[in-house]
């Protein structure tokens, strides 16, 4: 449990320095990697395995969310930590519906379904009243214009 934590951590971190803010954007090609060996090596085990699956996640994501968006806290403290708590818990509950797929498929299915959630998800927030596009994956490259522009 204790390699668990320090690899979703480690993710947290590496998702939070490939931000813009921080300004290494190549962690993001990386930053799943270390929440996702989790994630398969928890899918292993036969055990009750949701709760570990959801709790590290949201870990993973909670970090991420919160060395991105502290900046909130200066506008309302109640909204930053509503703002930081609901994304978290939309970023966990989406991890978590690749996890319970992955369980039940091969894991090629498997990943490429991450994919195409994580899309889903994002479209998602950026098409209801509470959006919240700040931490879309995509955001990363905007200080990396030579990397994503290719005409």
């Amino acid at each position: 449990m204790k390699n668990n934590l320090l690899l979703v951590v480690l993710s947290g971190l590496l998702l939070s320095v490939a931000w813009p803010t921080y300004g290494y954007s190549a962690f993001i090609f990386v930053a799943f990697v270390p929440l996702l060996f989790v994630e398969k090596k928890l899918r292993a085990s036969a055990k009750r395995t949701k709760r570990k699956v959801f709790f590290l996640s949201y870990l993973s994501f909670l970090i991420w969310n919160i060395f991105t968006t502290w900046w909130l806290w200066y506008s309302t403290k109640a909204g930053a930590v509503f703002a930081i708590a609901a994304n978290t818990l939309l970023m966990s509950a989406t991890f978590m519906i690749f996890h319970i797929v992955a369980k039940r498929t091969k894991p090629k299915i498997a990943y490429i379904f991450l994919i195409c959630i994580w899309l889903s998800f994002e479209k998602f927030h950026l098409s209801w009243d509470v959006s919240w596009p700040w931490l879309h994956l995509g955001n990363v490259f905007s200080e990396q214009i030579a990397w994503i522009q290719w005409v």
